[in-house]
């Protein structure tokens, strides 16, 4: 277990190595896809009475800003492009969600099953997982991480689906 009271802070780098975009590279899909006519998140953005030119337009502030994050342009621009931003995010990020990924993930840089460890050392029970003084603090859009330590708790201790997470949380 983890004795000492410890606060993670992620960005969208904490889940790279799960196969998720940075956010640099979040920036550079949606710069790229500016240019074509229509864009997909056009298409999407249709039903929440985006037209396919307002999407457009945002996509092109957004590439044309030089800003390396979709987080500072729309600090700047939210009352503007605020839901088409969070959009774009989803579009991009949710396809990505495969929860094999997350699960079967192996290699030195994953260290969410690494942090797992180090959370079940020496817990005998799920009391005592939940009793580890850790916090976490997300800058990441993903779930990833939430997801990851779902199952290992669920599958480390023998809990159904259904129960879920109503007596413990972690």
């Amino acid at each position: 277990m983890i004795k000492v009271s410890t606060v993670f802070v992620l960005g969208a780098g904490a889940s790279i190595a799960y196969g998720f975009p940075s956010g640099r590279d979040l920036r550079r899909r949606l710069s790229i896809m500016a240019d074509h006519d229509p864009p997909a998140l056009a298409l999407v953005a249709e039903p929440f009475g985006n037209t396919n030119e307002e999407t457009r337009r945002f996509l092109r502030a957004f590439r044309g800003s030089g800003l390396y994050s979709i987080d500072a342009f729309l600090a700047r621009r939210m009352e503007e492009f605020g839901g088409l931003g969070k959009l774009a995010i989803a579009h991009q990020l949710c396809p990505e969600e495969i929860p094999a990924k997350v699960v079967t993930a192996e290699g030195d840089d994953q260290w969410y099953h690494a942090l797992w460890n180090a959370m079940v050392s020496d817990a005998n029970g799920m009391e005592d997982v939940a009793a580890n003084p850790v916090r976490f603090v997300t800058f990441d859009y993903d779930r990833s991480l939430e997801y990851s330590f779902y199952e290992s708790f669920r599958n480390t201790f023998g809990i159904e689906r259904a129960r879920r997470w109503r007596s413990y949380s972690v």
